[in-house]
C-alpha cells in the first residue's frame, strides 16, 4: 500500500512538473496539451464514482454516518469538482502566458 501510494504520489509530482516547470514557451504550448489528455480522466473517473449505483470499490474506511455508496459518491464529487479546478486554472495560467508573450 505505501508503495502504491508512494508511485501514485510521484507520477503525480512528475506530470505537473513536466507540465509547469520551465518559462520556454514552446513547454507551456506543450503544458496546455498534456493538460487536455490528462484531465479528461480525473473529471470522468470522478463522475463515474459520483454517480455510480453501487460501490465500485471496497469501502476500508468511510466518513462517519455515510454509507459506502454515499461515501464514495461524495469522493467522486470532491474529485470531479476539485480536480477538474486544478487542471482548469492551469491551463488558464499556462495559456496567459502564451499570450501576454505574444504581445510583447
Amino acid at each position: 500500500l505505501l508503495f502504491e501510494q508512494a508511485s501514485f504520489l510521484m507520477a503525480g509530482l512528475y506530470l505537473w512538473m513536466s507540465v509547469l516547470g520551465g518559462a520556454a514557451q514552446q513547454r507551456r504550448g506543450i503544458g496546455i496539451v498534456a493538460l487536455l489528455l490528462t484531465a479528461l480522466h480525473m473529471p470522468l473517473l470522478g463522475a463515474l464514482l459520483a454517480l455510480a449505483p453501487r460501490p465500485l470499490y471496497e469501502a476500508v474506511h468511510t466518513v462517519p454516518g455515510l454509507s459506502a455508496v454515499d461515501d464514495q459518491h461524495v469522493g467522486g464529487a470532491v474529485m470531479l469538482i476539485l480536480g477538474a479546478a486544478a487542471y482548469l486554472l492551469a491551463g488558464v495560467w499556462l495559456s496567459w502566458g502564451l499570450v501576454r508573450y505574444r504581445k510583447v
